[in-house]
């Protein structure tokens, strides 16, 4: 899978770019080369230089060193609501596509529920009534991606169940939760996984959004959506301020994108021909 993805060019670009996101945000506190928080009132709003590459913000804070930061910030939010909504809906997909009828009538119009709300909508609903935290932007956005991992996997469900494979586990009396676990769910997993890689850039970019519009992770913590919501009136007199955050959300989400655009491709057999 792994060559499969690495013969695409947008493929080894994402994959370049995600791993590169994954390690800077993992060793930020040793790469940062000052503390993102503290304010340092006789450099205010340098432009970028030898001991501040990416410059400083209107509070002498290091450019890099929030980016860096905030980067981390992003991955803890994106990797978590990614877990949440794969272990949500995941195994509600595979009940409802095993079992059909009441079941998958009664889930699906649970999840009809949810996708009735603009996604980032109900993300903000759900922080404004619980209150800023990077927990609750972590749970609340895990929470509405749930109904999409739920509905791809019960889509693969549907096909898988009826294959003769699954058709002789029966026959030979296995039961129910041992043909989902060993037969079902790993050929029905390629879909949700492919969604799950395109959701942490979605995670990312929602985290970026609620933080812009105050509902994010709190201060002093480094964000960068906040980063952005602070320097919006600093474009002209120190674009720097706002133009390394806005890169990095643009070009990370574009790195999930195009991974998972290639992980889809390398794991559809209909495609693996044409490669």
């Amino acid at each position: 899978m792994t060559d499969a993805v690495l013969r695409s060019p947008l493929g080894r670009f994402g994959l370049g770019v995600a791993a590169l996101f994954l390690a800077t945000a993992a060793f930020a506190p040793w790469l940062s080369p000052y503390d993102p928080t503290v304010q340092r009132l006789g450099e205010i709003l340098q432009g970028p230089s030898r001991s501040h590459p990416l410059g400083t913000d209107q509070y002498g804070r290091d450019v890099l060193s929030q980016v860096l930061h905030g980067g981390r910030v992003s991955l803890q939010v994106a990797l978590t609501a990614v877990a949440v909504a794969g272990l949500a809906g995941v195994p509600l997909g595979v009940l409802a596509g095993f079992y059909g009828r009441g079941v998958d009538a009664v889930l699906m119009r649970l999840m009809d529920v949810v996708f009735a709300f603009p996604s980032l909508l109900l993300a903000i609903a759900l922080v404004a009534f619980a209150g800023p935290s990077t927990m609750t932007v972590m749970v609340a956005i895990g929470a509405v991606y749930v109904a999409t991992i739920a509905r791809i996997t019960r889509a693969a469900v549907l096909t898988v169940r009826s294959e003769p494979y699954v058709e002789a586990a029966r026959s030979l009396g296995r039961g129910d939760p041992g043909i989902m676990g060993r037969h079902v769910l790993p050929n029905a997993l390629a879909p949700a996984l492919v969604q799950l890689t395109l959701g942490m850039a979605r995670a990312i970019l929602y985290e970026a959004s609620l933080s812009f519009i105050g509902l994010g992770t709190p201060p002093p913590t480094p964000s960068w959506g906040r980063m952005l919501a602070e320097s919006k009136s600093l474009v002209q007199l120190a674009p720097w301020t706002s133009v390394t955050p806005g890169a990095a959300i643009a070009l990370v989400i574009l790195a999930f994108n195009f991974l998972g655009d290639a992980l889809r491709d390398a794991l559809d057999p209909r495609l693996r021909g044409l490669q």
